[in-house]
């Protein structure tokens, strides 16, 4: 039996997993490895080309998702939930069932849910990114509170809780609390440059840079990120960010 290359959980990198779970069927196959963990073949109901399956299998293995064992012909692959989890704490949860963060049966904002159904107005997940940019990139953070649910979570799971970033932030209140920090310090976020990648229904993954300065200190550097956003009845219900290429945030 031997193991086909993989990268170390150190060298995972999460550009790469975005990229790799951008492809709505290994994100399909992501989710059903999570309830199936160690499989011979495809997922149980994906019915998919034996070459095209490969292909994908190839692609999660070398994005340090699966891992392949070889004994004889048959290939054994199993999720290294584990290590992403380890890499990058509630990504997998996030992009799959989304359960770490948010009760997705918690109660909304019942009132201000009715008024923007009855006036058409409920926005889609991509909507809802769109008005985040746009007033995080002109730094107008207290006026982004009322695209939260009132039960809502914000997380970046490696910030220092003494820092401006916040390691776990939950509901309405405590987000306007940081986002009126954050309008202090200048915090802003590059929307120019910002991709956004939909991962499933309600789910969205956006690529983008941050900019911002301590008090009484220089500018941070810039800081490329990667917010995992789920959106449920047009409100943002969670929020997990991850820097791209900076094991920490600044502290």
């Amino acid at each position: 039996m031997r193991r086909l290359p993989h990268p170390a959980t150190a060298d995972l990198d999460l550009a790469v997993i975005l990229h790799a779970l951008g492809d709505p069927v290994r994100l399909e196959i992501v989710r059903r490895l999570r309830a199936q963990p160690d499989v011979t073949c495809a997922p149980a109901g994906l019915d998919i080309p034996k070459s095209t399956l490969s292909n994908h299998w190839r692609v999660l293995r070398e994005a340090g998702l699966t891992s392949t064992t070889v004994d004889g012909r048959q290939r054994r692959m199993r999720l290294r939930a584990a290590d992403v989890d380890s890499r990058f704490p509630g990504l997998l949860d996030a992009l799959t069932d989304r359960a770490a963060l948010t009760d997705r049966d918690a109660p909304t904002d019942r009132a201000a849910l009715a008024d923007r159904v009855v006036h058409g107005t409920a926005l889609t997940c991509q909507e809802v990114m769109n008005q985040l940019l746009a007033g995080a990139g002109d730094g107008r953070w207290l006026e982004l509170t009322a695209l939260f649910d009132p039960d809502a979570a914000v997380a970046f799971p490696f910030a220092n809780p003494a820092g401006p970033l916040p390691r776990l932030l939950r509901g309405r209140d405590e987000i306007a609390d940081r986002l009126r920090s954050l309008s202090e310090l200048g915090l802003q976020v590059v929307a120019g440059d910002a991709r956004m990648h939909v991962a499933g229904a309600g789910c969205v993954v956006t690529e983008c840079t941050l900019l911002g300065r301590l008090p009484g200190e220089s500018a941070w550097p810039v800081l490329p990120a990667a917010l995992v956003t789920d959106v449920r009845d047009g409100f943002i219900a969670a929020i997990r960010g991850y820097f791209l290429d900076h094991p920490r945030y600044p502290d």
